[in-house]
């Protein structure tokens, strides 16, 4: 999505990109804050998302799917749930139109299983210690 430039907040003048020394912490470093008055090069510029343009670009490609004849649908889906040594979230999207259903896949893996399912794999179950 847009992007703006970051803003302290205790000033409200422009992050930049630049390293300084860290004020409080001794050997670490941290982005410089704008001079008053100083005009920072959008290159220089530490950008973040527009919170007031949060999810638009997202919407405007779904509806862009949809106008080409697609049903779209998504979720966010535990990679353990399927088998992977890890409990990180991933957001998965289905786009359809040959006129069938989105079926989404039953989890295989569980913490505690059902009948069909196996138990979650750790990542201590893939290292070779």
């Amino acid at each position: 999505g847009r992007l703006i430039a970051k803003r302290d907040k205790a000033t409200g003048r422009v992050v930049t990109l630049d390293q300084v020394p860290h004020p409080t912490k001794k050997g670490k470093t941290t982005n410089r804050i704008a001079a008053p008055g100083e005009q920072v090069p959008v290159s220089n510029q530490f950008l973040v998302p527009d919170p007031k343009q949060r999810g638009r670009t997202w919407r405007r490609f779904v509806s862009l799917l949809e106008g080409m004849g697609y049903v779209v649908e998504w979720k966010v889906i535990k990679a353990c749930d399927f088998g992977a040594p890890t409990s990180r979230e991933r957001l998965f999207m289905i786009a359809r139109c040959d006129g069938r259903p989105v079926v989404w896949p039953e989890p295989t893996h569980a913490k505690n299983p059902v009948k069909g399912q196996q138990k979650y794999k750790t990542a201590a179950d893939c290292i070779d210690f």
